[in-house]
């Protein structure tokens, strides 16, 4: 997504290139979409991503909490990926 942003001229002319492919005009009306496109996916990914998972995790921290019944507990195993390989003992190391 960041190499979206990544132009370059060349030589006498002005027309700004995309450096990993210089047949794409970066001032072209194709490329200002991709633009968009990339800005929308670098707040998905990095920010979105992180704050769902912050917020399921919030969301059942009880269930999360409860170290002798997670493991049997339908409504968190959705996000058992997230917590599965952490213990409570052993919280201040994480």
């Amino acid at each position: 997504a960041f190499t979206t942003f990544l132009c370059n001229t060349y030589g006498d002319d002005d027309t700004r290139y995309l450096i990993a492919d210089r047949s794409i005009d970066c001032d072209s009306n194709l490329h200002k979409k991709f633009e968009i496109l990339s800005i929308i996916m670098i707040l998905i990914y990095p920010i979105g991503i992180t704050t769902l998972y912050s917020y399921e995790l919030w969301k059942h921290q009880e269930g999360i909490k409860d170290a002798q019944n997670r493991d049997n507990d339908e409504s968190i195993q959705h996000i058992n990926f997230l917590w599965r390989d952490y213990r409570p003992e052993f919280w201040w190391f994480e």
